[in-house]
């Protein structure tokens, strides 16, 4: 700057960015914007635009979707303040599982900048104890404020947010319930449909319908119609946070993509479902970050689970006509270990590879009928890999892998992506998919299993 002033130069600014993963990142992005906007230099952050296997890195400007909104990147707030831009978006995050009456805390965040504080208030639909019922959001880049929730035992609570004022801000985060279910899987008979939440709740697990599929992840996307392309579905599970959104996006650029095209719209029976059988039809991307010590040894932005975890998948499909795919795929971008539940020849198929080349491969004896929907579903603990179909196990296997290695960067559905490359296009249509780590029961299984054919109008 000393030196380009009195030449009456213009500087620039490029490759500059603000990490998540350290609050003091924050500071020292401000006092660099403040800095750059009173001296009149141009900033153009780092990695803002779609690239394959950086996309959605701790200290990209691109950005994603977060409870059906575009979530905002967080460098975006401290740009805003240096610009003297005043507004903000709203998003929240917290357990759904709170057994025995245990307290939850929940945090609620305003991406962008407020030039003065944002009061909320808070209500429980059933009782329970707040620790406050008034929040404020204070003035500033990326406030936030949280309280904790004290459910009533053996309860289904609805907690709501209203703002006094909207100026600022768009809309409230969206209602939150927390589960304190004795026992979920009884639940069912009541309610199918929160006694699966509840399980979901327990295990931190994400879960994407094809009902909250949009148009488009940025500002003026709008739910997806038959017909219509589909680019984005929130994490309607729990595994989601503003700083680590659970996004699923398809964020081809059709003018240059190389001739992929994207999944559509379609409604089966009344239930929404994307189509992936078109040529070169891409599935959703959910691109996270891998552990690199020591300069980024534990980053938040990470997926729910790596190979050797145990963790589990159910999704609600109908099979390709013909050919092989992959519906879910947890993998590392940059190599070729994965968790995929898949078809090879229109049977189900559940695989794993580790790090080490240690694998498991189970395939279903039986094809299933095109485009006839199924529930299909994988789990894997040490020494324990199931495949189900329909809630009927149809493989096992007794694979151990290695311990501490094969983390995960990123979750596909309806595609894979390894070794840099995209792989194994899918073909069929999607309706739901659940995701999350941990070992739920054979019971817990079936809940969520039922659950699932419900979204694609079955019976389990």
């Amino acid at each position: 700057v000393n030196w380009a002033a009195p030449r009456g130069l213009k500087l620039a600014l490029t490759e500059t960015g603000m990490p998540i993963d350290d609050p003091r990142w924050q500071e020292m992005f401000q006092r660099l914007m403040d800095f750059a906007n009173a001296n009149n230099v141009d900033v153009f952050h780092w990695s803002a635009g779609n690239f394959w296997s950086v996309r959605n890195g701790a200290i990209n400007f691109t950005p994603g979707w977060h409870q059906n909104k575009t979530l905002e990147p967080s460098s975006s707030g401290p740009l805003k303040k240096s610009a003297g831009i005043a507004k903000a978006v709203l998003y929240d995050d917290g357990p759904g599982w709170a057994p025995s009456g245990t307290a939850v805390t929940i945090t609620v965040y305003a991406r962008g900048n407020l030039t003065s504080p944002l009061t909320l208030t808070v209500a429980s639909s059933n009782g329970g104890t707040l620790s406050k019922s008034i929040l404020t959001i204070p003035a500033g880049a990326n406030g936030q404020d949280q309280f904790t929730f004290t459910s009533p035992p053996n309860a289904i609570c609805t907690l709501t947010y209203s703002v006094a004022s909207l100026s600022l801000v768009s809309r409230p985060p969206p209602p939150r319930k927390v589960y304190s279910l004795t026992d979920p899987v009884a639940y069912a008979v009541t309610s199918l449909r929160d006694a699966a939440m509840a399980i979901i709740a327990k295990y931190n697990a994400c879960k994407w319908e094809l009902a909250d599929g949009y148009t488009d992840f940025l500002g003026n996307g709008v739910p997806a119609a038959a017909g219509q392309t589909v680019r984005a579905i929130a994490d309607s599970g729990y595994g989601s946070s503003p700083g680590n959104a659970m996004e699923m996006l398809n964020w081809i650029n059709e003018a240059s993509s190389g001739g992929q095209t994207l999944p559509t719209m379609r409604v089966t029976n009344l239930k929404k479902n994307s189509d992936h059988s078109a040529a070169s039809a891409w599935g959703f991307w959910c691109k996270k970050t891998n552990p690199f010590p020591p300069v980024q040894p534990n980053p938040k932005n990470r997926t729910p689970y790596d190979v050797p975890d145990p963790h589990f998948t159910v999704a609600a499909v109908s099979a390709p006509s013909a050919g092989s795919g992959v519906i879910l795929q947890a993998s590392f971008s940059a190599h070729v270990y994965t968790s995929e539940l898949s078809f090879a020849n229109s049977q189900p198929q559940a695989h794993w590879v580790d790090e080490t080349g240690g694998s498991v491969t189970l395939t279903s004896p039986a094809a299933l009928p095109a485009n006839q929907p199924a529930v299909l579903s994988l789990t894997s603990v040490p020494g324990a890999q199931r495949l189900r179909v329909n809630s009927t196990v149809v493989g096992s296997a007794a694979g151990t892998f290695a311990a501490g290695t094969s983390a995960c960067d990123q979750l596909l559905i309806g595609m894979g992506f390894t070794n840099f490359f995209p792989r194994d296009q899918f073909n069929g249509n999607v309706y739901s998919v659940i995701t999350g780590k941990g070992a739920p029961s054979v019971q817990e299984m079936t809940v969520l299993e039922r659950y699932l054919g419900t979204t694609a109008g079955i019976v389990i």
